[in-house]
C-alpha cells in the first residue's frame, strides 16, 4: 500500500510540476531508474520495474497534455480579457456616443418643437391670410359683379351714345339743311326785295315756287317739331346719362377707394409673405441642418451597427471558444476519468503485486528515502495541482464573469439597438413631419401665388374699366359739347324761325286768283264795262270782291298783280287797269284771224290800305272765256311797308 500511495503522490507531483518542462521530470525518472539499477535485483523486481517503465511514459504524456491545456487556457483567458477590455472600451465609446445622440435628439426634438410652433404660427398666419384673401375674393367678386354691371351699363351707354350720335348727326344734317334753306330764303328775300321791279314777268313761276316754299315750310315746321321732340327726348336722356354718370363716378370712387384698400392689404400681405418666407427659409435651413445631423447620426448609427455586428461576431467567437473550452474541459475530465480508471487498474495491479511486494520489504527500507523524496515531490505536485485547480476555478469564474459581462453587453447592446430603433423612428417621424410641413408650405405658396394672380387679374380689369370709364367720360364730354353747340344752334334756328314765323304771322297774307266766266264771249259793248271775275279760286285775306270785281288793299305795301286776256274773234282785245278810278295801264292787241290768242301782263304797285284795283273792258273790245279759264286776274302782297 505504501508503494501505491507513493505512486499516487508521484502522479500528483508530476501533474503539479508540468510547467517546469519535460527535461526535469525525465531527469528525476532517470535518477530513480539509476537508483533502481544500483539496488540488487531479482526476478520479481525486474518484472515490477518493467511494468513501472511501461506505465510511467503514459502518465507523463497525460501530464504534458494537461500542462499544454492549462497553458492554452491561460493564453485564451488572457485573449478573452483583452477582447473584453476592448469591447468594454468600445461599448463605453458607444454609450457615450449614444448619450451624445440622445442629447442631440433631445436638442433636435426641442428645435423641432420650436419649428413646429413656428410652423403652427405660420399656419395660423397663413389661415388668417387665407381668410383675408377669402374676404378680398368676396369683395373682388362683388366688385367684379359691379364692374360687370358697370360694363353692361357702359355698353348700353355706348349704344345710346351711338344712337344719340346718329340722331345728332341727322338733326345736324337737318339743321344744316334748314340753315341752308333759311339762308337761301333770306337770299331769295333779299333778291326779291331788291329786284321787285323785275319780278312782274316771273310771278307765275314765283307762285309755284311760293306754293313749294309753303309746302317746304310746312315740312320744315313738321321736322322742327319732330326735332324739338327729339331734342326734348335727348335732353331727358342726357339728364339720365348725367345722373348715371354721377352714379358711375360715385361707384368708381368707391371702387378706387376699395382698390386702394386692396393695394394696402396686398402690400401688407406681401410684407407678411416676405416675413413668412424668411421664416420658412430659416426653418428650411434648420431642417437641412437637422437632416445633415440626422445623416451624421445615421452614419454613426451605421458604424455603431457595424461595430455592434463585429461585437456580436466576437461574442459568438467567444461563445464558440467557450464551447471549445468546455469541450476540451469535458475531454480533460474524461481523460481524468480515464486516468482514474487507469489508477484503479493500477491499484488492482498493485493488489496483484502486493503478494509480490512482501518480498520487497527488504528493499523498502532502501526505497523509503526515495519515497520521502517522492512524498516531497508529490507534496509539490499537490501544491502545483492545487494552484492549477485554483487557476482553473479562477478561469471558470472569469469565464462566468465574462459570460455575465457578455450578457450585460448583449443587454446593453439590445438597449442601444432599441434606442437606435427609437431614434430611427423619431427621425422617420421628424422626416414625415418635415415632409408634411414642406407640403403645407408648398400649398401655402401655391395659394399665395394664386391670390397674387387673382389680384393681378382684378387690377387689370380695374385698369381696363377705369380706362373705359375715362374714354366714356371723354366721349360724354364731347357729346355734351356737341349737344351744347347743337342746342345753341337749335336755339338760334328756333329764334330765327320764330322771328320768321312772327314776321309771317304779323304780315298780312293777301293773295287771290280768279277767272272771268264760263259764258264764252264777253263784248263788244258800246261803253266801258268793269269786268267782274266771278270764278274765285284763291282769295286769302278776302281782299278781292267778286260782286264788284274790285281788289282792295288791306294794308300798305307792295303788291304784285297779273292779268291774262284771251279772245277768239277778229278785232281788238285788251283791258284797262284802274287804281282808285285812275288809269294806270292799258294793254290791247288787234286780231286779224279767228282763233284763241292771249295777252298777259303784270304790274307791281305800291298801294295804301283801301286802294282799289279793277279791270275795265273798253267799248268795242271783246273777250272769250270758258271753263278752261282763259281770262284770269290774280295778285298777292309781296311785303308790307
Amino acid at each position: 500500500m505504501r508503494v501505491v500511495v507513493g505512486l499516487l503522490l508521484l502522479l500528483l507531483a508530476l501533474c503539479g510540476s508540468g510547467a517546469q518542462g519535460e527535461g526535469g521530470g525525465l531527469g528525476q525518472v532517470g535518477e530513480i531508474s539509476e537508483f533502481q539499477e544500483t539496488a540488487p535485483r531479482d526476478a520479481a523486481e525486474e518484472s515490477a520495474e518493467s511494468t513501472t517503465k511501461q506505465t510511467t511514459p503514459d502518465i507523463w504524456a497525460e501530464v504534458r497534455a494537461l500542462r499544454d491545456m492549462v497553458v492554452e487556457l491561460k493564453v485564451f483567458v488572457q485573449m478573452l480579457q483583452r477582447e473584453n477590455s476592448d469591447q468594454e472600451t468600445r461599448l463605453t465609446a458607444t454609450e457615450s456616443k449614444t448619450t451624445n445622440l440622445e442629447k442631440e435628439n433631445a436638442d433636435l426634438q426641442t428645435r423641432l418643437s420650436n419649428s413646429e410652433s413656428e410652423l403652427l404660427l405660420s399656419k395660423s398666419r397663413i389661415d388668417q391670410l387665407e381668410r383675408e384673401n377669402a374676404v378680398q375674393a368676396t369683395d373682388l367678386t362683388s366688385l367684379g359683379t359691379r364692374l360687370t354691371a358697370t360694363e353692361s351699363n357702359t355698353s348700353d351707354l355706348e349704344k345710346e351714345n351711338a344712337d344719340l350720335q346718329t340722331r345728332l348727326s341727322s338733326s345736324e344734317s337737318e339743321l344744316l339743311l334748314s340753315k341752308s334753306r333759311i339762308d337761301q330764303l333770306e337770299r331769295e328775300n333779299a333778291v326779291q326785295a331788291t329786284d321787285l321791279t323785275s319780278l312782274g314777268t316771273r310771278l307765275t313761276a314765283t307762285e309755284s315756287k311760293t306754293s313749294d316754299l309753303e309746302k317746304e315750310n310746312a315740312d320744315l315746321q313738321t321736322r322742327l317739331s319732330s326735332s324739338e321732340s327729339e331734342l326734348l327726348l335727348s335732353k331727358s336722356r342726357i339728364d339720365q346719362l348725367e345722373r348715371e354718370n354721377t352714379d358711375h363716378e360715385t361707384r368708381l370712387t368707391a371702387t378706387e377707394s376699395k382698390s386702394s384698400d386692396l393695394e394696402k392689404e396686398t402690400a401688407d400681405l406681401q410684407t407678411r409673405l416676405s416675413s413668412s418666407e424668411s421664416e420658412l427659409l430659416l426653418s428650411k435651413s434648420r431642417i437641412d441642418q437637422l437632416e445633415r445631423e440626422n445623416a451624421v447620426q445615421a452614419t454613426d448609427l451605421t458604424s455603431l451597427g457595424t461595430r455592434l455586428t463585429a461585437t456580436e461576431s466576437n461574442t459568438s467567437d467567444l461563445e464558440k471558444e467557450n464551447a471549445d473550452l468546455q469541450t476540451r474541459l469535458s475531454s480533460s475530465e474524461s481523460e481524468l476519468l480515464l486516468s482514474k480508471s487507469r489508477i484503479d487498474q493500477l491499484e488492482r495491479e498493485n493488489a496483484v503485486q502486493a503478494t509480490d511486494l512482501t518480498s520487497l520489504g527488504t528493499r523498502l527500507t532502501a526505497t523509503e528515502s526515495n519515497t520521502s523524496d517522492l512524498e516531497k515531490e508529490n507534496a509539490d505536485l499537490q501544491t502545483r495541482l492545487s494552484s492549477s485547480e485554483s487557476e482553473l476555478l479562477l478561469s471558470k469564474s472569469r469565464i462566468d464573469q465574462l459570460e455575465r459581462e457578455n450578457a450585460d453587453h448583449e443587454t446593453r447592446l439590445t438597449a442601444t439597438e432599441s434606442k437606435s430603433s427609437d431614434l430611427e423612428k423619431e427621425t422617420a417621424d421628424l422626416q414625415t413631419r418635415l415632409s408634411s410641413s414642406e407640403s403645407e408650405l408648398l400649398l401655402s405658396k401655391s395659394r399665395i401665388d394664386q391670390l397674387e394672380r387673382e389680384n393681378t387679374d382684378h387690377e387689370t380689369r380695374l385698369t381696363a374699366t377705369e380706362s373705359k370709364s375715362s374714354d366714356l367720360e371723354k366721349e360724354t364730354a364731347d357729346l355734351q359739347t356737341r349737344l351744347s353747340s347743337s342746342e345753341s344752334e337749335l336755339l338760334l334756328s328756333k329764334s330765327r324761325i320764330d322771328q320768321l314765323e312772327r314776321e309771317n304771322a304779323e304780315r298780312p297774307k293777301v293773295a287771290f286768283y280768279t277767272a272771268l266766266t264760263d259764258a264764252g264771249h264777253v263784248g263788244p259793248y258800246s261803253t266801258d264795262i268793269t269786268l267782274k271775275y266771278s270764278k274765285v279760286f284763291t282769295n286769302i285775306g278776302n281782299a278781292y270782291n267778286p260782286a264788284t270785281g274790285f281788289f282792295t288793299a288791306p294794308v300798305k305795301g307792295v303788291y304784285y298783280l297779273q292779268f291774262s286776256v284771251c279772245s277768239n274773234r277778229t278785232g281788238y282785245m285788251g283791258v284797262y287797269v284802274y287804281k282808285n278810278n285812275q288809269l294806270i295801264m292799258f294793254n290791247d292787241e288787234g286780231k286779224e284771224e279767228v282763233g284763241l290768242e292771249y295777252l298777259t301782263k303784270s304790274v307791281v304797285l305800291e298801294l295804301k290800305a283801301g286802294d282799289e284795283i279793277y279791270l275795265v273792258l273798253p267799248s268795242g273790245y271783246s273777250l272769250y272765256d270758258s271753263p278752261h279759264n282763259h281770262n284770269t286776274f290774280s295778285g298777292s302782297l309781296l311785303f308790307t311797308l
